[in-house]
């Protein structure tokens, strides 16, 4: 960089394009002491120093002219980079005409400064600049290079003058005379050359502020000549005379006065001595003159007798006015004789105040209501006027106002809020001058009357002995009143379902003892935003103890608030807790508690369901049904949309499907970048779930298709699936599993198509270590495409194959394998038993690494084969030997039916049989038992044999004829029967051993068993009726009853003939032996009209107990 120095423009500067400068266009320069004069106008980047400044530090430099242009304009710079800087410089912003330093860029070091301040060289000393050597003021700063030195010059000369006597000289500013083209004119040394009447006047010179100062002498008159000097800071001076004259004037006399004075009201005549004091007539040369005195007063109203003074003893007398007070000025003026002429006084005036202390009288005020009677339940209680008379004192006190109604009180424990009485205003209210309002609250559940007392104060003071208050009093009597019902315990019953009706629940308290005459109630909703956010409001027409769930209230919150009444109050709100609305059947969401679907709709939602971050689903659910997808809108189109079907989008949750199964999971996907299945992006947990007849198809390039997509990090165990997948990369459980994902004892039965693909995984990728793994999983049916395997398509880089074998028909047109088609995985105890495209049987095993062993099929269904090869038979693996054999297969994920199995049969075990439902005739009972066959066949349907006995050890049992259903439905023949059934289990090819239930006591009735303990329940008069049903081999009708119900018998065919048939009504039928226990109901309307019987009554002859029974009409 270089440096420009010392260097100026006047020049106006002009420009039709960028960078237009005062000095400068632009610059990547250091420049210091320079400036410019000249005006400046250009486009863009134009200053009234420089352009464009775009490196390099301005020092000590100005500009003034006036800048205009287009953009970046600017009073000193244009443009000024980042790189560049100012100390020190300053712009005339009234001349330039702008208020930026620049136009764009910093303004630091560079200041603005009115055309006064920039023509003033304390703005530029205080900066630094060098006004010895570089700088010189005239008007703006000029460089003294190009400036030559001359001596001061008087500007304007002083004029001969004239004063009078006594008076003041206004001093004479050095620079009004004096100027220099080089210094400034303040920074010239001033001086006095000459005075030749000092005896007059008095001069000095201040150079600090640069004047000549006079002082007259006192009483002093006559005339001097004066002579003053200035010198420029190389020594050359200039000198200019004048002469002042002063001219005699007459002096007032002089005396003093001994102050202000005061008394109190209505205190008599006052005297004071030697108030008043001469001390001259004037001047030494007016002694002669003759003086007179006058004493005037502003307030004569306030005197009885006006203030007066004795000249000769200079004693002042006054008498104030009965009952006034206030103040006077008193104005003394003492004169002479010598006259006024040049401006003389003959007069002195002085002036003193007269107080007269006013003596406050106390005021009065009346109460004008009686005393308040309130209940302690009443809150606030208001009475303006209380006070409305206020008289202040006598007349002359009329315009004292109260400065306050002080409230006070010994029984201040009756109250919530103290008693207090507010002046209204200043002025008239409600027709009342200073009215009081009385306010107060009493405090709850305590009663009692309270003494008031109320001292009325007005604004007159207790000065030299007033008084100002009045006191008086009054009574507040409290009595007990309705005190507000207190509510607790909000809460909410119901499950939060669309659809459902939640309801608000509360405790009701009343201290009076009041009933709850119903709550008013408020519904919220707390709406979730992303990433926590959250807001809440009302739920508009939600005030009802009821709400019922709508679709907007689903994954949001929900609240209640209750305010309750007790017919007269409304007590304090409360509010419940919050609870989650969800279109599920139940649960929350938790692990601990899942949401619980039953429906394809409720399957759906689990889209919706997240916590804080919108992008991954974390919610947890369970079904509790089995699910058909085939019904629209998911069978339509495209089909289902997989949950989580992109790369943003994951899910973290759970799903069990506790053995439950989906049916008809349908997708045929086109979309780009998707991971096609029931669940596309997975991370979480999927288990104990079935998906049947499942149909899948991706078709592009980035697919990765199966019942899950793609397993990221994710695990899948017990998951098993029979259908149809086709993509690009396709499995029969996962499309793809990365990242140290799972799946374990799953299996799948079907068909899948593709590029890479795999009975169980298209594609497997670790993280880093072998911790993807597949385990104890199979695959049957067929895998078909370019790399195809009967475990996995394609390793990418590693993982682990274990525990698990595929019984599929491979088929790869590049590459194909029974476990593995293309790279290795790391693999034990796993084997292939299916049919590969060249090959027409293929039987491998495998135990470690990557290879496999081929062994006959012979061999394949031998344990000694396995076990050999370590296969663990006692925890994981099982095989059928013996009469049948079979392929090993997996303990904890069978294959149904065995792999390979050639029979011999082991014939089925039933066990734990029993009989499900109400035994009450008209109702279905089912047989059920459990089913297990060694061979593992399924269940082929058993044969069932019912039994009716007169009691639970099987006395006179005899089959059911046509009783040979899993079902049975008592009939009236069988009340108070015992049943039971027998149980013979199938396999399909042969029956095994028969196994019996327990017995079932039936009866008419609503529960029990007959017992004493557990006593017939009867709910109707068909019921009661059936008790003369209940009868023993000795003919007594036996049994224990209890009412569950009021009866009415007054109903047909009760009411009808002869009415009611009693219970053994003659001594030959035996009698009722059992219990009877009412437990307090009532049996109304029993009629009888019969001559039929020998006993009438509802019971007509009894040996046992009846109790606890009311029978009205």
């Amino acid at each position: 960089l270089g440096t420009i120095t010392k260097s100026y423009s006047t020049s106006d500067a002009t420009g039709t394009a960028n960078n237009v400068g005062g000095l400068i266009g632009f610059s990547y320069d250091n420049v210091e002491n320079s400036y410019a004069t000249g005006s400046v106008s250009g486009d863009t980047n134009v200053g009234g120093f420089a352009g464009n400044y775009n490196s390099g530090t301005v020092s000590n430099s100005y500009s003034t002219g006036a800048v205009t242009g287009s953009s970046n304009v600017g009073g000193f710079i244009g443009q000024k980079y980042i790189s560049a800087a100012a100390t020190n410089s300053f712009w005339d912003t009234q001349s330039s005409g702008q208020a930026a330093a620049t136009g764009t860029g910093s303004t630091t070091g560079i200041t603005g400064k009115t055309t006064t301040e920039m023509q003033t060289q304390s703005t530029f000393t205080d900066a630094g600049w060098d006004f010895t050597d570089i700088w010189a003021m005239s008007g703006y700063p000029s460089l003294k290079a190009f400036v030559g030195n001359t001596a001061p010059v008087v500007t304007n000369a002083v004029a001969d003058f004239s004063v009078y006597e006594d008076s003041s000289v206004d001093p004479i500013n050095f620079t009004d005379v004096f100027s220099d083209n080089e210094d400034n004119d303040a920074d010239l040394t001033y001086s006095l050359v000459s005075n030749t009447n000092t005896s007059l006047v008095f001069t000095s010179v201040d150079n600090t502020q640069d004047i000549l100062g006079f002082l007259l002498q006192s009483n002093a008159n006559g005339s001097t000549d004066i002579t003053i000097q200035a010198e420029d800071s190389e020594g050359l001076t200039v000198q200019h005379s004048f002469t002042l004259t002063v001219n005699p004037v007459n002096d007032g006399p002089v005396f003093t006065l001994a102050g202000n004075q005061s008394s109190n009201e209505d205190a008599g005549d006052q005297t004071v001595e030697n108030f008043l004091t001469v001390s001259s007539k004037g001047a030494a040369d007016e002694s002669d003159q003759a003086l007179s005195l006058t004493v005037e007063s502003d307030n004569e109203a306030l005197f009885l007798t006006q203030p007066s003074i004795d000249l000769n003893t200079g004693t002042l007398n006054y008498t104030a006015s009965s009952d006034s007070s206030g103040t006077a000025t008193v104005t003394v003026t003492l004169s002479d004789d010598g006259g006024t002429g040049n401006g003389g006084s003959d007069q002195t005036v002085k002036t003193f105040v007269i107080t007269v202390n006013p003596v406050n009288d106390a005021p009065y005020a009346e109460i004008t209501y009686g005393n308040p009677v309130v209940l302690n339940t009443s809150g606030l209680f208001s009475q303006a006027l209380f006070i409305a008379y206020f008289e202040p004192g006598p007349s002359n006190e009329s315009g004292q106002k109260p400065l306050e109604y002080a409230v006070s009180t010994e029984d201040s424990s009756l109250f919530e809020v103290q008693p207090e009485i507010v002046i209204a205003g200043t002025g008239y209210s409600g027709g009342y001058e200073y009215a009081g309002t009385l306010t107060f609250t009493p405090l709850p559940d305590t009663t009692g009357v309270a003494v008031v007392s109320v001292k009325v104060i007005d604004d007159g003071g207790t000065d030299n002995g007033g008084e100002d208050s009045y006191e008086i009093g009054f009574t507040i009597t409290i009595n007990q009143g309705n005190r507000a019902p207190l509510a607790s315990n909000a809460g909410i019953t119901g499950y939060p379902k669309t659809g459902e009706t939640i309801a608000a629940t509360y405790d009701f308290e009343d201290a009076d003892g009041d009933a709850n005459a119903g709550a008013s109630f408020q519904w919220y909703r707390k709406v979730y935003g992303e990433y926590g956010s959250s807001s809440e409001a009302k739920i508009d027409g939600a005030t009802d103890s009821l709400y019922i769930i709508t679709s907007t209230d689903n994954f949001n919150d929900l609240r209640v608030e209750v305010v309750p009444f007790d017919g007269t109050a409304y007590g304090d709100t409360i509010t419940s807790g919050y609870v989650k609305a969800n279109p599920f059947e139940g649960g929350s969401g938790t692990e601990a508690d899942p949401y619980l679907i039953s429906m394809a709709d409720q399957l759906n939602a689990m889209r919706d369901v997240y916590s804080e971050q919108p992008n991954n689903l974390d919610g947890h659910f369970k079904l509790i049904n089995d699910i058909n997808l085939d019904v629209a809108p998911y069978n339509e189109g495209e089909g289902w949309i997989p949950i989580t079907r992109g790369e943003s989008v994951w899910f973290l949750g759970s799903l069990d499907g506790d053995n439950h199964t989906i049916t008809g999971l349908y997708i045929n996907s086109t979309a780009q970048q998707e991971y096609v299945g029931l669940i596309g992006g997975h991370s979480g947990t999927v288990r104990n779930l079935k998906l049947e007849e499942v149909n899948l198809r991706g078709t592009t390039n980035y697919n990765y298709v199966g019942p899950i997509g793609y397993v990221s990090g994710g695990t899948v165990s017990n998951v098993h699936v029979t259908g149809t997948v086709s993509g690009p990369t396709a499995g029969g459980i996962a499309g793809a599993l990365w990242n140290d994902g799972s799946i374990t004892e799953s299996s799948f039965d079907g068909t899948v198509t593709g590029t890479v693909v795999g009975g169980i995984a298209g594609d497997i990728e670790t993280d880093g270590v072998d911790n993807t793994f597949i385990s104890k999983s199979y695959s049957t049916g067929s895998v078909s495409g370019e790399r195809a395997g009967g475990i996995v398509g394609s390793v990418t880089d590693g993982g682990t194959i274990s525990d698990s074998y595929s019984l599929a028909t491979v088929s790869g047109s590049t590459f194909e394998g029974g476990i593995v088609s293309f790279n290795g995985a790391t693999q034990t105890h796993n084997y292939f038993a299916g049919t590969l495209s060249d090959v027409e049987s293929n039987t491998y095993w495998n135990t470690s690494g990557e290879q496999t062993t081929d062994v006959s099929t012979g061999a394949m269904k031998d344990s000694l084969t396995f076990a050999d090869a370590g296969f663990d038979f006692a925890n994981t693996w099982a095989i059928v030997t013996g009469d049948s054999i079979s392929y090993p297969y997996l303990q904890n994920n069978p294959q149904i039916p065995i792999p390979g199995k050639e029979l011999g049969n082991t014939t089925p075990i039933a066990a734990n049989a029993a009989i499900a439902g109400t035994p009450k005739v008209g109702e279905v009972l089912a047989a059920t038992y459990d089913f297990t066959d060694a061979d593992g066949d399924a269940n082929a349907g058993a044969s069932f044999q019912w039994y009716r006995a007169n009691d639970n050890a099987g006395t006179n049992e005899v089959e059911i004829m046509g009783a040979t259903d899993s079902t049975y439905t008592p009939i009236p023949s069988d009340n108070f029967k015992y049943l039971r059934l027998d149980v013979t289990p199938s396999d399909g090819i042969e029956s095994g051993e028969k196994v019996s239930s327990g017995y079932v006591l039936v009866s008419p009735f609503e529960g029990g068993s007959g017992t004493e303990a557990d006593p017939f329940l009867i709910t109707t008069a068909a019921q009661l009726d059936s008790i003369r049903t209940n009868i023993d081999d000795l003919g007594y009708i036996t049994g224990h009853y209890k009412l569950n119900n009021d009866i009415d018998l007054n109903v047909a065919p009760y009411n009808q003939g002869n009415g009611w048939i009693p219970f053994k009504g003659s001594f030959g039928d035996g009698d009722f032996d059992g219990t009877f226990d009412g437990d307090n109901h009532t049996i109304s309307g029993l009629y009888i009209n019969s001559s039929d019987f020998e006993l009438i009554g509802l019971f007509g002859f009894i040996s046992g107990t009846i109790r606890n029974l009311k029978l009205t009409d």
